[in-house]
């Protein structure tokens, strides 16, 4: 694996346990310490990360870990339980 799917692994992953909690900022020289790795695979990671949507990112503000609304939340639960009973239909 390399830096940037490394960085992109473990950002993504710290987003979804809860160790980025909504609204952290993701400082790249503080990330790239706790990652062990420079500053280029984390500015890398974050921009794709933001592409996918678990990141805001604002010019000359840096990169936040995007906080969801009410409805964001209802819509994605919501959306999450039809595509887990298709699953369930489907047999898989």
């Amino acid at each position: 694996m390399n830096a940037v799917e490394h960085a992109y692994a473990a950002l993504r992953r710290g987003i979804l346990d809860g160790a980025y909690p909504p609204g952290t900022q993701l400082a790249e020289v503080e990330v790239a310490g706790h990652l062990a790795v420079s500053r280029t695979p984390v500015r890398e990671a974050i921009r794709r990360l933001h592409s996918e949507g678990p990141i805001e990112a604002f010019p000359n503000r840096g990169a936040y870990v995007r906080t969801r609304t009410h409805t964001q939340l209802d819509e994605l639960f919501s959306l999450r339980a039809l595509l887990e009973g298709r699953e369930l239909d489907a047999g898989i």
